[in-house]
């Protein structure tokens, strides 16, 4: 029985070879990706190399509005519903939506993974609009995009077309007001305190969701800390104790301080259980 399936898999494998090649010919290959892990929407560009080159990693900032209609299309699962979304950030190759609770990977299962994308079942949660053939070389021919850079769409100011000078008249600026946060909502800072890359940003996006938002990410005073910890100025209201639980972090990771540097009300210091954080299932 050995013999046959050997065969069979590589007629299968020249037969992908030969069907995506005419279809994904094209250098990088542009791949449109809307995510829903039940705490953010996010959305990207990404272009994949059909070389096993580095892939590039674009975030697209979505508003309020394309936010919810984003939730309405990933539950929907329909591919081209998702393809005509995408056409507001421009022309893509194709289309990839990931939707469910706890997601681990923002990008799609089929990416870089070689081999064991022909032993593997779909991803639950994910839909496109590629072929098998299309996902198989995609899988083959490129790599594994790296982490996208934590953008914090919550913290978004539309500006208002700016009138012409023919129709108004001259007058003394006035000072622009910085946006305020709205009641209640916790200012956050994301410090990578163990010198893994992108550690900061990972833990940025666990710790997004209702009732906060991450102001910034970057490195702690040092890369020696030992356990991740979380040092709150406001107490432990119920959105720190929710954010905290994302992270994998049990309520022993709290410290409570006095006051907080700069104008954060919570600083979290990524410590060098960030691999253990990250493989854990919450």
């Amino acid at each position: 029985m050995r013999s046959p399936l050997k065969a069979f898999f590589i007629l299968l494998s020249f037969a992908v070879l030969f069907f995506s090649a005419h279809v994904l010919g094209r250098h990088p290959f542009s791949l449109f990706v809307l995510r829903d892990d039940g705490a953010q929407v996010e959305a990207f560009r990404l272009q994949l190399p059909l070389g096993r080159q580095e892939p590039l990693v674009e975030t697209l900032r979505l508003t309020y509005e394309q936010k919810k209609q984003a939730r309405v299309l990933l539950k929907s699962a329909d591919g081209r519903s998702l393809r005509s979304f995408s056409g507001v950030f421009g022309k893509f190759d194709a289309v990839c939506g990931l939707f469910g609770e706890k997601l681990e990977d923002a990008w799609p299962s089929y990416l870089g993974g070689g081999v064991r994308f022909l032993f593997q079942a779909p991803a639950s949660g994910e839909f496109d609009d590629l072929t098998w053939f299309d996902r198989a070389y995609l899988d083959f021919f490129t790599k594994a995009p790296p982490p996208a850079p934590f953008v914090d769409n919550e913290m978004q100011v539309e500006v208002p077309p700016r009138p012409s000078a023919a129709t108004v008249p001259m007058a003394s600026p006035a000072p622009v007001a910085s946006p305020v946060l709205p009641a209640g909502v916790l200012r956050v800072e994301i410090l990578n305190g163990c010198g893994i890359t992108n550690a900061a940003d990972w833990a940025a996006r666990k710790f997004q969701g209702h009732g906060l938002t991450i102001v910034s990410t970057g490195n702690a005073d040092n890369f020696h800390y030992p356990k991740t910890v979380v040092r709150t100025a406001v107490g432990v209201p119920v959105a720190l104790e929710e954010a905290v639980e994302r992270l994998g972090l049990s309520k022993d990771s709290i410290e409570e301080v006095p006051t907080q540097s700069g104008a954060m009300d919570v600083a979290v210091i990524v410590g060098r259980d960030y691999p253990k954080l990250k493989r854990r299932k919450h």
